[in-house]
C-alpha cells in the first residue's frame, strides 16, 4: 500500500455512459493520459496526488457490467462514481438537476422472484458465485453518500434510481416505479454496483436531468442542449468532490497498516 502524509493514495474510477456526459469535467483535467485496460479505453489523471480515472461504458446495463469488471480487475479502483444524465420522474424537475442515489433499483429484474418462484427457474434466482439471492436492489456506502451530499451546490437532492434497459422506460413497469418512488431512470446504475459488489468496491450515482417523462411514462422530449448542461453540472459536482478527495479515505481504506 502506498501512502502520504495524507493518507492512502486512493484510485477513483469515474464512469459514464458516453464522452459528451463528462466532456465539460474531461476538459478541466491536467495531464491526461489516454490508456487501454481490458481493452476499455480509460482516461487517467492525477489530482492532489490520487489516482482519477475517467471510462466510457457504453449504453446499457451490460456495457456498464462488462467495463466495469473488466476495470475492476485492471486498475483496481478503490472507488466508483457512475454519473451521466438521467429521465426525470418527478414533477418540477428542471434540465440539469442533481440526482445522487440513496437507491438504485434494477426494474428489469425487480419482479423476476414472484415469477419465477414455483417454477423449474426459480434456481436462477441464487446468484452461482455467492449463493446468495440475485440483487435487485443497490444501495451506496452509507458514508460514500453522506460526503457526496454535502456539496454546497443548488439543485441536488438525494433520491431512488431506477435503471432500465428500455428507453425511455418499461410501459408495463410504470406504475411500479411511480410506486417505487422513483425520481430518475437511466440505463447502467444496476449493471455498475451488481458488478462492483463481487469486488467489494463501494459505488454510487450521481444523475443530471436531461429530459423528463410524464406520469404515463411518455417521454416529453429532450433540448438540444441538454447533454451540455447536464456536462457542465456533474462537472462542477465532481471538482467540488474531489476537492474534498481525503474525505474518501475511510470509505476505501479497510485493513491498513503502516
Amino acid at each position: 500500500m502506498k501512502f502520504t502524509i495524507t493518507g492512502y493514495l486512493m484510485r477513483i474510477l469515474i464512469q459514464c455512459a458516453f464522452e459528451a456526459e463528462l466532456k465539460s469535467f474531461i476538459s478541466t483535467l491536467p495531464a491526461i493520459e489516454e490508456n487501454v485496460h481490458a481493452k476499455r479505453k480509460c482516461l487517467h489523471t492525477k489530482i492532489n496526488g490520487h489516482d482519477v480515472y475517467v471510462a466510457f461504458s457504453g449504453i446499457g446495463t451490460t456495457s456498464a457490467g462488462n467495463t466495469t469488471t473488466a476495470l475492476c480487475e485492471t486498475i483496481h479502483p478503490d472507488c466508483i462514481l457512475m454519473c451521466g444524465s438521467a429521465g426525470g420522474l418527478i414533477p418540477g424537475q428542471k434540465t440539469g438537476d442533481l440526482i445522487i442515489s440513496n437507491s438504485v433499483i434494477d426494474i428489469d429484474l425487480f419482479s423476476l422472484r414472484e415469477f419465477l418462484t414455483g417454477t423449474p427457474y426459480e434456481p436462477c434466482l441464487t446468484d452461482p458465485h455467492t449463493n446468495k439471492p440475485i440483487e435487485r436492489e443497490f444501495s451506496p456506502h452509507p458514508l460514500f453518500l453522506e460526503i457526496c451530499a454535502a456539496t454546497s451546490l443548488p439543485n441536488v437532492t438525494k433520491g431512488i434510481i431506477a435503471t432500465s434497459n428500455t428507453f425511455p422506460a418499461p410501459k408495463e413497469a410504470f406504475e411500479q416505479i411511480k410506486r417505487l418512488g422513483c425520481a430518475g431512470i437511466e440505463m447502467e446504475s444496476s449493471g455498475v454496483f451488481n458488478a462492483a459488489n463481487h469486488y467489494d468496491i463501494p459505488v454510487i450515482t450521481i444523475r443530471a436531468i436531461s429530459n423528463s417523462l410524464d406520469i404515463d411514462g411518455k417521454d416529453l422530449g429532450t433540448p438540444t442542449d441538454a447533454i451540455e448542461r447536464c456536462s457542465e453540472r456533474l462537472s462542477e459536482f465532481l471538482l467540488e468532490l474531489l476537492a474534498r478527495i481525503h474525505d474518501f479515505e475511510p470509505i476505501v481504506v479497510k485493513n491498513v497498516s503502516t
